[in-house]
């Protein structure tokens, strides 16, 4: 993991005291709407994302490893 990845996993972390984050916490992170982070799981893209439950109804968390290593790669384009 590089230094700018983990000074955004310890800013993330000490912001949210947690490691995984919902839809609406990132969106409001990488500044993208819940909409489109909802866009992108259906389409296999974007951030990598946990479901707790099977069911279509199971809720979404994002680890903030890969909230971190995503907007890395964005802001270096």
């Amino acid at each position: 993991m590089k230094q700018t990845q983990k000074t955004l996993v310890g800013l993330l972390y000490s912001k949210y005291n947690r490691l995984l984050l919902s839809t609406a916490e990132v969106a409001h992170e990488t500044s993208r709407s819940e909409l489109s982070l909802i866009r992108d799981r259906g389409n296999g893209t974007g951030i990598k994302y946990i479901k707790n439950s099977k069911t279509t109804q199971g809720r979404v968390y994002y680890s903030i490893d890969d909230i971190a290593s995503y907007i890395i790669k964005c802001t270096s384009l």
